[in-house]
């Protein structure tokens, strides 16, 4: 979670979804990106140009 990668995630929403003790990069961005919704943007801000 250290990574920059992970910078527009908040922190304890991220702990709470991955549960497992390690993850890969590509792991757990994906957990992430299909729990807020983020395909492939990764600024952690919402795509309003898109529809949901």
């Amino acid at each position: 979670m250290k990574s920059k990668t992970f910078s527009g995630y908040q922190r304890d929403f991220a702990k709470a979804l991955l549960v497992k003790p390690e993850y890969t990069m590509e792991e757990a961005k994906k957990v992430l990106d299909n729990f807020f919704g983020k395909e492939g943007i990764n600024d952690g801000r919402r795509n309003l140009d898109k529809p949901e």
